[in-house]
């Protein structure tokens, strides 16, 4: 493969320039027509959970119910 010459460099940078551009004009729309711009959650906070209380066997409902409900707080 050939390195490429001085013409070709400049033209890949006239290329890049007219693609920043149009990415900024596009933006910039998007932006003046009242789209909200897609948010992402901070890295550096970790995610809030809920807390979930252990489930309590009263004797009186289904066990089975139980064991699921008991499955469902530790995959949570």
């Amino acid at each position: 493969m050939a390195e490429p010459t001085l013409v070709d460099v400049i033209e890949m940078m006239k290329a890049m320039q007219a693609d920043i551009t149009r990415l900024k004009e596009k933006s910039d729309s998007s932006s003046a027509s009242g789209a909200q711009p897609e948010r992402h959650r901070d890295i550096d906070r970790p995610p809030r959970f809920q807390k979930w209380d252990f489930p309590r066997f009263d004797g009186k409902t289904d066990p089975l119910l139980f064991i699921n409900k008991c499955e469902s707080y530790f995959r949570q």
